[in-house]
């Protein structure tokens, strides 16, 4: 009797020091998988900067070649490095006024011909905040000799959900319709919310559920820049969708998806597609010793 209550306080020891994440796989095999669209992934140089320890958040700089703002999420500052593939930090572009309580991803989508940032202050892993934020500003174009970026006139759009206030990790926006959408991430099947645009600035906007994945723990999502196709991840896996016509983002992801080949990261928490579209990034936060470091996936060119 002993020995089995010592093993089970060992296992629970064990599982409570660390990220439960980590014990959470996720499996879904009526998702088909696709292994013709993307060659396996590509590491990239380590990123040199120490205080990207918490990656959850990237998005492919519009302006600056080969480069991408990240941010970490809960527990730092409300700012952004711009980083290029070779893991240099080129700037931090600093949020003024701001307490960043946890932001967990960011998008860029281009309007009128200009790029502008969407950050999600979407994080909440007590579901104890009825309020949550997405910050928008245009991306910064030019960067000073001390490569500090202040950051002091963006727009805050703050969003309730229609019930119960939820966790979520990705966020979508669409570049056709400028509609934006949040998935949430610790049900059994993560939850489509929808904010259509226009959306007020003013009041607290209420998301319009639209709908469930086959699939928990979505925690990164990204749109192209033509719109025509759709990533989300979770810890272990990679789907992908394809637009056709006029459908919102929100119907395409109602629609079936492929998953796409992914060696697991150690706590892989954003995803991106490059400017171009020819590819997608995706970086992990640090964990086990393992160093922060862009992966990319390029797509294999049809013969």
């Amino acid at each position: 009797m002993t020995k089995y209550l010592f093993f089970f306080v060992l296992c629970f020891s064990v599982l409570s020091c660390r990220h439960l994440e980590e014990f959470i796989s996720v499996e879904t095999p009526s998702v088909p998988m696709d292994t013709s669209l993307f060659h396996t992934q590509t590491a990239f140089p380590v990123l040199n900067d120490d205080d990207i320890d918490e990656a959850s958040g990237i998005a492919a700089s519009q302006y600056h070649q080969d480069a991408f703002w990240v941010h970490n999420d809960s527990g730092d500052k409300p700012r952004l490095f711009l980083v290029n593939t070779s893991g240099e930090t080129l700037a931090i572009a600093t949020l003024k006024g701001l307490k960043a309580r946890d932001w967990e991803d960011i998008a860029i989508n281009l309007e009128d011909g200009v790029p502008y940032i969407y950050v999600a202050e979407i994080g909440d892993n007590k579901a104890q905040y009825n309020d949550k934020f997405i910050y928008r500003f245009p991306e910064p174009m030019y960067i000073d000799s001390e490569t500090n970026i202040a950051i002091t006139d963006f727009e805050t759009i703050e969003f309730a959900y229609p019930v119960a206030t939820r966790d979520a990790e990705s966020l979508l926006v669409d570049p056709l319709t400028k509609d934006i959408v949040v998935v949430s991430k610790r049900e059994t099947h993560s939850k489509i919310f929808e904010l259509a645009y226009p959306y007020s600035k003013d009041d607290v906007n209420v998301l319009i559920e639209k709908g469930e994945l086959p699939f928990r723990n979505a925690v990164a999502g990204d749109v192209s820049r033509d719109g025509s196709e759709i990533l989300l991840k979770t810890y272990d896996e990679i789907f992908l969708w394809r637009r056709t016509g006029n459908e919102s983002i929100a119907d395409v992801l109602l629609r079936d998806s492929v998953r796409i080949p992914y060696q697991r990261e150690p706590q892989g928490e954003a995803i991106a597609w490059s400017k171009d579209g020819h590819a997608f990034y995706t970086l992990s936060e640090e964990r086990k010793n393992i160093p922060t470091r862009f992966y990319e996936f390029r797509k294999i060119k049809s013969p």
